[in-house]
């Protein structure tokens, strides 16, 4: 009888590579398993936008042992969703970050104690005054913790900013509202 840890590590693949590198592939970069291309679960090469990506993916697979643990391959999985899912799902994942940016985080201020009022207001005004600013996004700033709907047109705005980016970027950025819990500091991030 298996227990649940082995039966996970056989359902695993046994790595099946001795070098995992970042090459130069004709329309970006990629990861060469000893020399060929990796594909993506759907069975598209894994093209990438960047080298920066391409050595980061191909890390994750180097640090690989004898079974490929996909959980352990952040990047990989990011890449891999990318390529497979973004395109058909553009418009869901905008209003997903739409969603996630009319309960944005950084709109809720706390009402006490001082100390914690001045620390979200002086970290977390610049932030907002920047979407304000370089984004053209207006959010309603509230104290307390009851919900506050966005103004419709910023939510419009922000979708449009998302269907503005490239496949990777917008898993990217889906990603990092839902890790952050704003989609004000995602597109922060996306934007430097």
């Amino acid at each position: 009888m298996l227990t649940r840890g082995k039966a996970q590590s056989a359902e695993r693949p046994r790595r099946f590579y001795a070098a995992a590198d970042p090459g130069a592939l004709e329309d970006g970069f990629g990861v060469l398993l000893d020399g060929r291309p990796v594909r993506t679960p759907g069975g598209t090469r894994m093209i990438l936008p960047t080298l920066g990506l391409a050595q980061l993916v191909a890390a994750e697979w180097a640090a690989q042992g004898e079974r490929i643990v996909i959980s352990d391959m952040p990047a990989t999985r990011l890449a891999y969703t990318a390529i497979d899912r973004a395109a058909d799902a553009r418009d869901a994942v905008a209003g997903e970050i739409a969603d996630k940016a009319g309960a944005d985080v950084l709109c809720y201020f706390a009402e006490a104690p001082d100390s914690l009022v001045e620390r979200q207001v002086a970290d977390w005004g610049p932030i907002l005054d920047w979407a304000a600013g370089d984004l053209d996004l207006q959010f309603v700033r509230v104290t307390g913790l009851i919900h506050q709907p966005q103004p419709e047109a910023t939510l419009a705005r922000l979708r449009s900013l998302a269907l503005e980016l490239t496949d990777f970027e917008l898993t990217g950025l889906i990603n990092a509202a839902g890790l952050y819990g704003s989609a004000i500091l995602a597109f922060a991030l996306q934007r430097g």
